[in-house]
């Protein structure tokens, strides 16, 4: 039911209380920002609280991030900007603002970018389809391919990588591999790994 001449539900017009997964409660006001609205629907009502408390499916700090009581900063640690990630991403499509929270936490984490996480990365942005990110990242594994082999620094998810993807990659015109026996030390590092951690040879 809405407000006769308003754009809110009856729903959005009184103050709730957002719970964590912890149950830490958040008095917010939904008619004035628009994340709350957006969270109030993804959220389930309380049964057993005489107030109107709404359970959101995030933990306490991700809650404080989505209704901006603190921001994504520098010194945020890797782990957390991974959990925010993961907890979040999945509500993008219909949430545009919670989507705007999750390109923060893409932006900040693509700033951590090196050999060591690349592949790691490129990979969570494709699965969460954040494809302006995943390109980031991708272009730093086709540009440092042959260094990060060299300098036996690459990311381990190079190793874990299946052999049609690696076909792919090394097809691709921008990787920066050349001569051909960079390309072979590319595919050799690949199968040494490969047989070492019990894999094996994929039937060509």
């Amino acid at each position: 039911m809405r407000f006769c001449g308003s754009k809110f539900y009856t729903y959005e017009k009184a103050d709730v209380g957002l719970i964590s997964k912890e149950g830490e409660r958040f008095e917010c006001k939904p008619e004035k920002s628009e994340i709350v609205r957006e969270l109030i629907r993804l959220g389930v009502v309380s049964a057993r609280s005489q107030k109107r408390n709404i359970m959101v499916p995030f933990s306490t700090k991700t809650l404080k991030l989505l209704l901006g009581l603190i921001s994504v900063n520098e010194n945020d640690e890797w782990f957390w900007l991974e959990t925010v990630l993961e907890e979040t991403a999945g509500f993008c499509q219909n949430n545009p603002e919670i989507c705007n929270v999750c390109k923060q936490v893409c932006q900040k984490m693509i700033e951590y970018l090196d050999d060591s996480n690349c592949f790691l990365l490129q990979r969570k942005f494709v699965e969460y389809a954040f494809n302006d990110f995943s390109d980031k990242a991708l272009d730093y594994i086709k540009y440092n391919l042959v260094r990060m082999i060299e300098n036996k620094s690459i990311d381990i998810g190079f190793y874990q990588t299946d052999s049609e993807d690696l076909k792919m990659l090394l097809d691709d015109d921008d990787v920066n591999v050349d001569p051909e026996d960079q390309l072979l030390k590319v595919i050799d590092s690949w199968i040494v790994q490969h047989k070492k951690r019990g894999n094996g040879l994929p039937n060509e």
